[in-house]
């Protein structure tokens, strides 16, 4: 809107300039004003600004055109007279955290017979609202300013000494967004010169074994990446990729290589082979100098085979860094340790969902299906990577505290939350984490508990998993966590609450009971299981631990007990060698833990879950659409040829429902 006044307000200075001159209305005055000159604009500190102010002077003769008033700290101003009677000054500034607030810039002007003067102001603020779609979603306003002896973000290191001392994210508790405060990360245990609040300490750039925080070899590093947004419509739009690269012998070139050449994935409009990224302020990046390489004006154009073909997914592993020691290639594979690539996803324009606040502020919205909550705290909480009961219980705070503002404007009727952040994070090196928040079952090798009350629900709340984004997901696999494996260690079960070498073949590991040779030496040949993405049905004693089937539906089990060596592995299978091999049968579990009840004939078959976006500011449309597609199709009878629903998973045994219901 902006845009348009000044527009308007030029169209209106050239009229009044064509009357004067020729002796309009005004008759012996002629034009003569200050022009370039918005009423204000917003500088991101950091980030580069330039003003060009010229004179109109459409009496003729000498004039001049000087900065009224005191000079910003730290700004340039250039005078421009190679036009005697069209001055012009430039007037350049890159604010740092001093500048925060409001600056009034004033500009006088004077031809020997008129003179004007002409004023703006220039707000300065720490954090740029992003560009949104068509102005769909919400766009929150600038965060203020930063007091330089304040803590913005909680970590124990103040604002100012963050920006100039260690050159984190005053906005950012976990700038390297590796699970630990930038408080707790202030030294350098490398010895590289770079804190360890810049170094993901579960992050191996140059994949020599030795994580990038106490590496003083690594080179150059990558601490995160992310899409902005994460989903983008297909043949319309754009996003932004963003990466945070430290280290090297100074970097002069950071190119996230591009492995869709066919014109799927495009640059400002171009094809390229390599994306060429910035940290200067310029091609969408927000804050020069901060080591956040970012390109904008990125496209997608690409297929779109998942839930009923109105999905893509964009896959980039490759990296290339030219910095004083030479080039390095960076596999993201080393550094994402829950999502094999940066996933970009594309969503079909023509199923847009709408998407609207539920509360006044924005911070709790509704698509179709998915919900919506805005909350950069949960967000970084949850995002930890360690497994220490330290970060396990501020991960179990920070589900309660969503859970509890769903339910500020949600009916208590799901059994289970789907947690989904629109960046990608790693969670224990895992593609989702469940939580067990209630059990009602006997025989799962669980005793019964109920915590549901501290996460706001009466007793109906059963589970929560987060779950990184991603088109195959795992959520009918993240889903049999609340039923399994919490089967006794003697059974030679995986100890992480999988299935391990055993034939289950079910949707939380075990691989294929088909095909399966003993070799008669201690080594054996199996086919590969179900690879991990939601499509497939859970295995028979998936189903009977759910509640599905009777006892006699369960065949026996083989396995491979510890300690188990691989051989060697085809796309097919793999041959182990394996300590020994064991069958059990559903006695020998009952035997153990007593038969699962209620059973099938009284157990719960209809269920109910809620797909919740947790993300740092209000989520695009986009993603909003594809979690609406995605909470639709798990929902459904059917899936489709990549994806199964949940029903469709149990053999029609049970369904879920995935509309949450407002209060």
């Amino acid at each position: 809107m902006r845009a348009h006044r000044r527009n308007l307000k030029i169209i209106a200075g050239l009229a009044a300039a064509f009357l004067l001159a020729c002796g309009g209305a005004s008759g012996d005055k002629c034009a003569f004003e200050i022009t370039g000159l918005d009423a204000e604009y917003t500088l991101l500190i950091g980030a580069r600004f330039e003003l060009n102010v010229a004179v109109e002077n459409a009496c003729g003769g000498a004039a001049s055109l000087r900065l009224d008033g005191e000079k910003p700290r730290g700004a340039t101003v250039t005078a421009d007279t190679s036009n005697i009677s069209a001055p012009k000054l430039q007037l350049v500034l890159t604010p740092d955290i001093a500048h925060v607030g409001d600056i009034n810039v004033a500009f006088a002007a004077t031809n020997g017979r008129e003179a004007v003067q002409k004023s703006t102001v220039l707000h300065v603020v720490t954090v740029l609202s992003r560009p949104q779609d068509a102005g769909t979603t919400p766009t929150p306003p600038p965060l203020g300013p930063l007091d330089p002896a304040g803590d913005a973000d909680g970590d124990g290191i103040s604002n100012g000494d963050e920006l100039t001392t260690y050159h984190t994210n005053p906005r950012s508790r976990d700038t390297d967004h590796d699970g630990t405060p930038d408080g707790d990360e202030k030294g350098d245990k490398d010895g590289d010169g770079l804190v360890d609040a810049l170094e993901n300490r579960t992050a191996d750039a140059n994949a020599n074994g030795n994580l990038d925080e106490t590496d003083s070899a690594a080179g150059p590093q990558v601490s995160w990446a992310r899409f902005r947004p994460a989903a983008v419509w297909n043949a319309q739009g754009t996003t932004r990729v963003e990466m945070m690269v430290v280290g090297g012998a100074g970097i002069t070139r950071v190119a996230l290589v591009n492995p869709y050449t066919r014109g799927e994935i495009m640059v400002d409009g171009q094809l390229v082979n390599e994306i060429e990224m910035y940290d200067d302020g310029t091609h969408g990046d927000l804050v020069a100098g901060d080591f956040t390489y970012t390109r904008g004006g990125i496209g997608a154009n690409g297929r779109l085979p998942y839930l009923n073909a109105k999905v893509g997914r964009m896959s980039f592993r490759t990296l290339k860094v030219t910095h004083g020691a030479g080039n390095a290639t960076i596999d993201l594979t080393d550094i994402f340790s829950s999502t094999p690539m940066l996933d970009l996803i594309t969503v079909d324009p023509a199923a847009r969902s709408t998407v609207t606040n539920v509360d006044p502020a924005g911070t709790v919205r509704i698509g179709e299906r998915a919900v919506n909550v805005v909350d950069a705290a949960l967000v970084r909480t949850y995002a930890l990577e360690d497994d220490s009961s330290a970060r396990r219980a501020l991960q179990r705070v920070a589900t309660q505290d969503v859970a509890k503002r769903y339910y500020q404007y949600f009916k208590d009727d799901v059994d289970w939350f789907y947690l989904i952040s629109d960046e990608a994070f790693g969670m224990v090196g895992a593609y989702g984490v469940h939580i067990n928040v209630r059990n009602a079952a006997d025989g799962v090798g669980q005793q019964k508990f109920d915590m549901s009350r501290g996460y706001g629900s009466t007793s109906v709340l059963q589970g929560i998993s987060w779950i990184n984004y991603s088109t195959n997901g795992a959520y009918l696999h993240e889903t049999m966590h609340q039923w399994g494996v919490h089967l006794d260690p003697s059974f030679g079960f995986s100890r992480d609450s999988h299935w391990g070498n055993a034939d289950v073949d079910g949707h939380i590991g075990g691989f294929s009971s088909e095909g399966f040779v003993d070799h008669g030496d201690g080594t054996y040949t199996y086919k590969w299981g179900q690879t991990g993405g939601d499509r497939g049905p859970y295995g028979k004693i998936e189903l009977y631990l759910m509640g599905l089937i009777p006892k006699a539906d369960v065949p026996p089990i083989r396995v491979l007990m510890s300690p188990v060596t691989r051989i060697s592995s085809t796309n097919d299978g793999a041959t182990v060698r394996a300590a020994a091999l064991k069958t059990w049968t559903i006695d020998d579990i009952i035997a153990k833990h007593g038969e699962r009840a209620p059973g099938p004939a009284t157990s719960q078959k209809a269920f109910r879950a809620a797909f919740v976006v947790v993300s740092d500011e209000p989520a695009d449309d986009a993603f909003m659409t594809y979690l609406d597609l995605r909470a639709a199709l798990t929902g459904a009878a059917q899936g489709d040829s990549l994806t199964w629903s949940f029903a469709q998973a149990t053999g029609g045994r049970a369904t879920l429902d995935t509309k949450p219901n407002l209060k």
